[in-house]
């Protein structure tokens, strides 16, 4: 079970960081690793939720919705003109991943320092937010969006890391 878990949460890191590559570079080709990446997600979560209690499993469906979300809103933004709809679909994601998240801290299948890296990654989604706000703001926009997509990357990375740890210390307890 334990190395299960471990498997799962490979995936879902190596699917988050391809899918923040987006935001630090832009263009068809990262849209394409970040389609990859949603799918990367979507995998480790689908084998995670067996590791996990009854909230625990509730939350992650939250997170597969939006993974398949945002896999079909990145598919549309590789359609020129039609961004504003790739957003709807990003922000449908982004509410469904939050709610998720918040969810997923309250799974008893998650010890301190699981629950710790959920807070990263809505620390991460903070970020986001923010990134989204400054972006609008002309020539500087773009370097701080950069700046802040690069944190939220770090932040992700740690913080399911942390999650990680957390569900190996609560499986060998």
């Amino acid at each position: 079970m334990t190395n299960q878990s471990t498997k799962a949460v490979t995936f879902i890191i190596i699917g988050s960081l391809l899918q923040l590559s987006n935001g630090i570079n832009g263009g068809w080709s990262s849209l394409l690793v970040a389609i990859f990446g949603f799918i990367m997600f979507y995998v480790g979560l689908s084998r995670l939720k067996t590791s996990l209690d009854e909230k625990g499993a509730g939350a992650v469906k939250f997170l597969m919705i939006a993974a398949i979300i945002g896999a079909v809103g990145s598919a549309i933004d590789l359609i020129p003109l039609v961004g504003i709809v790739a957003s709807i679909f990003y922000v449908a994601a982004f509410v469904l991943q939050l709610i998720g998240y918040i969810k997923f801290k309250a799974s008893d299948s998650l010890a301190v320092t699981a629950k710790s890296g959920v807070t990263l990654l809505l620390v991460a989604m903070g970020l986001g937010i923010l990134a989204a706000l400054v972006g609008i703001i002309p020539l500087l926009g773009a370097l701080v969006v950069s700046i802040l997509s690069i944190a939220s990357l770090i932040l992700v990375l740690f913080g399911w890391i942390k999650i990680q740890d957390g569900l190996v210390t609560t499986v060998k307890e």
